[in-house]
């Protein structure tokens, strides 16, 4: 049973993460979303009004909050290791968040605009079977590596 105002999105054929989000983002009423993974599960509170309050606030460069998986524990050591940038812990709104190199199609919260506005734009469109990760995520962490990221505040 789904909880009330949920709307199953259901698409023909194998479509692709890409494509399913960008159809799911169509019903969207709200400014943000979560895309939230079907194996991965909310283990404890991570302050979801606080992280809304913070990704409100257009004095700060937070757009996108992924939640925190085994594989990124060690990020600052893995952008410095494997792709020559250096990342840094930040405070937010009482969050500690830290900047990404590449957009993790893993559990986020961002708003639909910006979906919308740097991802899925008419000069990026994506095929059945892209996903956003592999794509977009590919293009951002190598101009970040060639250009720094002051790119992509």
């Amino acid at each position: 049973r789904l909880p009330p105002g949920t709307r199953l999105v259901i698409l023909d054929g194998r479509n692709g993460q890409a494509l399913a989000v960008q159809a799911g983002l169509k019903e969207v009423e709200t400014p943000y979303v979560c895309v939230h993974q079907h194996d991965l599960e909310f283990m404890f509170d991570f302050g979801l009004e606080r992280l809304l309050d913070v990704l409100a606030d257009d004095s700060n460069h937070v757009r996108y909050v992924g939640m925190p998986l085994l594989v990124n524990l060690h990020y600052e050591a893995c952008a410095w290791q494997h792709h020559g940038v250096r990342v840094a812990e930040e405070e937010h709104g009482g969050l500690r968040l830290l900047p990404v190199i590449f957009w993790y199609d893993s559990t986020h919260i961002t708003s639909v605009e910006h979906y919308r506005s740097l991802i899925f734009t008419p000069q990026a469109p994506f095929r059945p079977g892209d996903f956003v990760e592999e794509t977009f995520g590919v293009r951002q962490r190598e101009d970040i590596m060639a250009n720094g990221m002051a790119v992509h505040p």
